[in-house]
């Protein structure tokens, strides 16, 4: 994902197949839940919440969960 920290616009690239594709707050709160089946790259806007942090995440494997960290400043 980038760019890092962003303004709002976030492009994700995935390898591998997943379903869902999640943005939480940092105390784990979902915020947006992205359908993603069979495409591997797309863009997030994050430019309507608040600047802070916020975490990416998927499940890559059943009980396996893939985060990363991304700054939103305004």
């Amino acid at each position: 994902y980038y760019p890092n920290p962003t303004f709002g616009k976030v492009h994700v690239a995935i390898e591998g197949s997943i379903d869902d594709f999640f943005v939480t707050d940092i105390s784990g709160k979902i915020l947006q839940r992205i359908q993603v089946n069979k495409e591997h790259t797309f863009d997030i806007d994050l430019s309507d919440f608040s600047a802070g942090i916020y975490f990416l995440s998927y499940e890559y494997l059943p009980g396996k969960m893939m985060t990363g960290r991304i700054v939103l400043v305004h």
